[in-house]
């Protein structure tokens, strides 16, 4: 007997020995040969009687309340179809191009890299934006304070350092000319301490760009602080495969806190003018309003990459075919019976069943079904619908998995089966489940190579160590994570501040000492309405829209990006404007009135000019 219905059962004979012994002492002529009391029975018939009944009613009550949950799950799943996924994997990998390549190779998204070692499957990850693969190495990357020898510019005198970076071509030979970058894309590596602070100089201090052949070229390509730009805002560079029908500000939330090295991008626009005095090297100059002296000591080129993409750790794979059977209500779908422990269902993209005759049937998903015909030829009137449950065996030992079920059904919700004898057939998205947490990770580990190989590409790197897989709670935790869904839309007024922990908390799936610290660290919102001037085909009108401000402790952001989790942060409330409309972002910290920074104002993700 399990706890749980143990303490149903205590519960339910307590209350039945009470209530019987009131209903005896008021009707004492019917009930007194019961002989019960609060504390003892005296009849053992009607003691073993009683605790039967007890025993049955505690089963059907403990049923009902398990059942709830169940509603919930749908209900989250329904309104919030990516929350109860589990988290996969992720990291970061370089690609290097072959040194003779005459252009850039492109490594598509969902690219699939597999994992190569001895002693354990291979673990396999897709990655999740285009990138162009260069023939080219970063030679030196250097911060230098004032004075400083750079190429002329507009900025120069205004600025308080500038980082210099120097890109040469793989081959000697090659001129950068011939390959026509029109833009590069940098990540940021290294350790925490450095990165972050990199990342916000870099992103919140640049006044402009210099492109030249060395410091003292005489016609240097100058361009804007416009053309250096963040990257991995936007839906198309997603590395959580969230649904359109999700709010992608909980993406942002979610991919922060579990995995915030995958915001450490930039590009680097408008290269592509740049070359008339430039052979097979380059230097990038980025000037800055302000320094940090501690970088100056310690930048150097390991701290940029080219040629670096997000990877996570989800590949397609097709279940184990179906059996359909009239007496089973849900089938609980297997990936790879032969290695259980190395597959996890993360999503299902489609489910068809195959007649006894041959004929192939499409079913669609329960709550995706739209407008349904009431006259519906054999097999269209079906619909799937998927539960997840956490697995507590998987391939003969403990596992903190989760295992999804499927069930058949009509447009009534109700159970059915197509017919006898047919074949289900279930195409999946899979986790190789927890073997990514025990990946090697240093001295070249773990070893890469993409799944269909190219010439083109020479070597793959890990540049950052693979998070471990993470999963949302499930069962009673639904309750209080529907009602906080439901309620967290409004961040004016007295409980804005709760409201935005709260919607922090929800996402927080990383659950670590340092990401409650950066929760913590949010100490203050404050909203109101303004005014700005919009430029809508050569008319100028104002829009009415809503300033947020967002007040930081720095002391809980030690070693962690306060810059970018506030970055984060506008990115999340522009998304929650109204039509005809806009937000503007600011931070400061603790203390301070005047904002560290404040963002554009933005009608949803498009900035405003």
């Amino acid at each position: 007997m399990s706890e749980d219905l143990l303490q149903y059962y205590n519960k339910e004979l307590g209350y039945i020995r009470k209530l019987g012994a009131e209903f005896a002492k008021k009707h004492p002529k019917i009930a007194g040969r019961l002989k019960m009391g609060e504390d003892s029975i005296e009849d053992p018939h009607v003691s073993r009687l009683i605790e039967s009944f007890a025993f049955l009613t505690a089963r059907i009550r403990h049923k009902i309340d398990d059942s709830f949950p169940e509603l919930t799950d749908a209900l989250l799943g329904v309104l919030y179809p990516d929350y109860q996924a589990p988290m996969p994997s992720m990291t970061i990998v370089q690609a290097t191009a072959k040194k003779d390549a005459s252009e850039p190779y492109l490594l598509e998204s969902g690219s699939e890299i597999e994992t190569l070692h001895d002693y354990s499957d291979a673990c396999y990850f897709k990655t999740t934006y285009d990138t162009k693969v260069w023939p080219f190495e970063i030679g030196e990357v250097k911060l230098m304070g004032m004075p400083f020898t750079s190429p002329s510019s507009p900025v120069k005198n205004s600025a308080n350092s500038v980082l210099k970076i120097t890109i040469k071509c793989s081959d000697p030979e090659q001129e950068i000319k011939a390959l026509n970058p029109g833009s590069l894309r940098f990540f940021i590596k290294g350790q925490e301490q450095y990165t972050f602070k990199l990342y916000e100089l870099l992103l919140n201090s640049c006044l402009g760009i210099s492109i030249a052949a060395n410091q003292t070229d005489p016609q240097p390509v100058n361009l804007k602080k416009d053309f250096l730009v963040p990257v991995g805002f936007y839906d198309d560079e997603a590395i959580l495969p969230y649904s359109h029908r999700s709010f992608s500000g909980y993406r942002l939330l979610a991919e922060y806190f579990l995995f915030p090295e995958k915001f450490l991008f930039f590009d680097i626009n408008g290269i592509a003018d740049s070359f008339d005095n430039i052979g097979s090297e380059m230097e990038i100059y980025i000037y800055l309003s302000k320094t940090i002296a501690e970088l100056e000591q310690n930048i150097s080129a390991d701290n940029l990459a080219l040629n670096a993409v997000p990877v996570v750790n989800l590949f397609e794979q097709r279940a184990e075919p179906i059996l359909l059977n009239d007496m089973v209500q849900e089938y609980r779908i297997i990936p790879n019976i032969r290695r259980p422990d190395a597959h996890e269902v993360h999503a299902v993209r489609k489910v068809t069943a195959i007649s006894p005759d041959d004929k192939e049937y499409e079913f669609k998903p329960f709550y995706a079904a739209g407008q349904i015909d009431s006259d519906v030829e054999e097999g269209e009137g079906l619909f799937w619908h998927c539960r997840r449950e956490s697995a507590e065996w998987s391939g003969g030992r403990i596992d903190n998995g989760t295992e999804m079920y499927l069930s058949l059904l009509d447009v009534n919700f109700n159970m059915v089966t197509p017919g006898k004898r047919w074949t289900l057939n279930i195409e999946t998205t899979c986790t190789n489940r927890n073997r990514p947490n025990h990946l090697p990770y240093g001295a070249g580990q773990p070893a890469l190579q993409l799944l269909e190989g190219t010439p083109e590409i020479t070597k793959l790197q890990c540049l950052v160590a693979p998070t471990k897989a993470r999963r949302p709670e499930l069962k009673e935790n639904t309750r209080w994570q529907l009602i906080a869904h439901l309620t967290l839309n409004h961040f004016s007024g007295e409980d804005g501040l709760q409201v935005l922990k709260d919607t922090l908390r929800l996402y927080d799936f990383a659950d670590s000492a340092e990401t409650k610290s950066l929760i913590k660290g949010v100490t203050a919102i404050e909203t109101k309405s303004i005014s700005t001037r919009v430029n809508a085909g050569g008319r100028i009108g104002i829009a009415q829209g809503t300033s947020v401000c967002v007040e930081l402790d720095e002391s809980q952001f030690v070693g962690s990006g306060l810059f970018l989790f506030a970055s984060i942060l506008d990115r999340f409330f522009c998304q929650f404007c109204a039509i005809n409309s806009f937000t503007q972002f600011s931070a400061r910290l603790k203390g301070k009135e005047k904002p560290f920074c404040k963002w554009p104002p933005r009608s949803g993700t498009q900035e405003l000019v």
